[in-house]
């Protein structure tokens, strides 16, 4: 009659992504949906003892993200026209990804080192206190060494993400490489370690190069991720909708650091 499941996609095993549910039409009005989603949601991550789940919805409509906070995940960030859209454009409009919006529940919660970055340190800190995550805040050092991160290129939608296990003096040349890999007109999202203490470094790194805030993470890497962001044509903010305010703040939050991004890029104060 349907399905929906979690499964792992994130560096740290303890962490699972809620899949999308699919039910037969047939079974749509016999409130199969809900049951469905609160055994996902809710009864099998207690039982099994999951620690953290998280979910991605879908912007261009809002029940993906309604039945997703309606069961307790909060919005943790936002990635901008990551994901081809299934609709094919009208001729002569230019296609456009869809974007995603993260949303996290935590059923235990685990203290934490984090190495916040003073630039979005007032955002971490507002998503700890709404996911009430206890952390313990330690100073930032420079990068040693060599960084260590894993490429995954999805062409079908210009989207190439980079994480970062462990930062290193040449990270510059491995967000370079990214880059050029993810081509024009390419997306490039960066997950950094925040367990790294050279993570505030980081983030300076790719502020200065046009990167925008993508959210906070909390338990990616085991510690929690930081997603900073790159594209190179202006999302469509119009397109991208949002089933409660606290979602369409933190949306603005980082549309306004996109056009941080944007104004740096074009030399303007």
């Amino acid at each position: 009659m349907g399905l929906s499941g979690l499964f792992r996609s994130a560096p740290n095993p303890d962490l699972y992504e809620a899949g999308q549910l699919m039910v037969l039409k047939s079974y749509r009005k016999r409130n199969i949906p809900a049951r469905f989603s609160e055994e996902a949601l809710d009864n099998l991550p207690r039982r099994l003892r999951i620690p953290v789940i998280f979910g991605e919805a879908v912007c261009n409509h809002l029940p993906p993200q309604s039945l997703l906070y309606a069961h307790g995940l909060a919005f943790t960030g936002f990635e901008a026209e990551c994901m081809p859209s299934p609709t094919t454009a009208r001729e002569g409009d230019v296609p456009r990804n869809l974007s995603l919006i993260l949303m996290f529940k935590i059923f235990e919660n685990a203290t934490r080192e984090t190495h916040t970055p003073r630039a979005y340190r007032a955002f971490c800190q507002g998503v700890y206190a709404e996911l009430a995550l206890p952390r313990v805040e330690s100073p930032s050092e420079e990068p040693t060494g060599r960084t260590a991160a894993d490429q995954f290129h999805l062409q079908g939608a210009g989207l190439l993400r980079l994480t970062v296990t462990r930062l290193g003096k040449d990270f510059g040349e491995a967000v370079s490489a990214a880059e050029a890999k993810a081509g024009d007109p390419g997306v490039v999202q960066i997950f950094l370690n925040l367990g790294d203490a050279a993570a505030s470094w980081a983030v300076d790194v790719l502020r200065d190069r046009g990167y925008f805030l993508g959210g906070l993470l909390p338990y990616w890497f085991g510690s929690d991720g930081l997603l900073m962001q790159k594209v190179r044509l202006e999302p469509d903010w119009a397109a991208i909708l949002v089933c409660d305010p606290k979602g369409a703040a933190m949306r603005d939050l980082i549309r306004e650091d996109y056009e941080r991004a944007t104004c740096r890029k074009h030399g303007i104060a």
